[in-house]
């Protein structure tokens, strides 16, 4: 793991957002989470964001899934694993306007 990083910005209504980010070290080629902790001090984006749209379903691609299974396991975080030419994301978010497939 590398150490916590610690992260701001100025949002447009003055306020001042405060994180720490946490990479690991073998983060899997992106398919393993960075890890933000918002600060007490800080109000979180989502308390006021704006409202409408879900997260349907979200996955990870791996050409090594049992590896890459484990490794999400011993983080204590339960996410779909499908086999992958290379590493992937994918998410599919429903709103208002539709729905919309992301992938990295």
């Amino acid at each position: 793991m590398r150490w916590p990083r610690e992260n701001s910005r100025l949002r447009p209504d003055g306020r001042t957002l405060r994180w720490k980010l946490l990479r690991l070290a073998d983060d899997h080629q992106g398919a393993l989470p960075i890890l933000i902790e918002w600060s007490s001090d800080s109000p979180h984006p989502a308390a006021d964001a704006p409202s409408g749209c879900h997260l349907v379903r979200f996955e990870v691609l791996s050409p090594n899934q049992a590896d890459l299974r484990q490794a999400w396991e011993v983080l204590g975080l339960d996410v779909a694993i499908a086999s992958g030419d290379r590493p992937q994301l994918r998410a599919r978010i429903a709103g208002p306007k539709g729905v919309l497939e992301l992938s990295s």
